[in-house]
């Protein structure tokens, strides 16, 4: 469960102009999924709005990030001002902020909530793998199996079903099982859609 949304932060998400949808549930599409890490901000000064419990041992294990005076601190003057310059930048699209080296990193997702001065941030760990490059977490993200995982990688890397069940030592039709369950999981019916859902959180490769 996340934390309870103070007032400040309700008051400026009924800021959005949005007359048919309470401030408290235009909110909650990022809280959906609780075991995705989740925090508010302010765009302004970085003040911890609100944030679920996944974000703040996240943040508690993180060599690069800390809650300080009730703000969200990224440790290092450049790395702080460099994250800063990130957010005052930001419009209304999604964009996709890395904290931390590829031995032992952060991916936040942050983006503008609507025209208001709060900010969505999610944290991913990030999983590095010597074939497939360097991806978030899908299986925290998506909620996928590790065979599901590197299914999905595999995927996105073009590889076909007969490829798919060689790769992972299963049949064909276990393997074309995997993909159904995969695409449910991702909200997905085909391989185009999977691409654009999953290309966010694929940082090198």
């Amino acid at each position: 469960m996340s934390l309870p949304m103070t007032s400040r932060l309700v008051a400026l998400a009924g800021a959005t102009g949005r007359e048919d949808e309470a401030p408290s549930l235009h909110l909650s599409r990022w809280f959906a999924n609780h075991a995705i890490a989740c925090l508010f901000l302010s765009a302004q000064t970085l003040e911890v709005l609100d944030a679920n419990a996944a974000a703040i041992r996240l943040v508690d294990a993180s060599d690069e990030l800390a809650l300080s005076g009730g703000k969200l601190v990224v440790r290092g003057k450049a790395a702080a001002e460099q994250f800063r310059r990130f957010v005052y930048s930001l419009d209304g699209a999604p964009e996709i902020h890395m904290v931390g080296d590829h031995h032992r990193s952060l991916l936040m997702r942050v983006e503008r909530v609507d025209e208001t001065d709060v900010i969505a941030v999610q944290l991913f760990p990030i999983a590095q793998d010597e074939d497939q490059g360097l991806w978030a977490n899908m299986g925290v993200i998506f909620g996928l199996t590790p065979s599901e995982d590197r299914l999905i990688k595999l995927l996105v890397g073009g590889a076909n079903i007969k490829t798919l069940s060689e790769d992972l030592g299963i049949s064909v039709e276990t393997a074309r099982t995997h993909v159904r369950r995969s695409y449910l999981k991702i909200g997905v019916s085909n391989r185009e859609q999977l691409f654009a859902a999953v290309a966010p959180y694929r940082l090198k490769g």
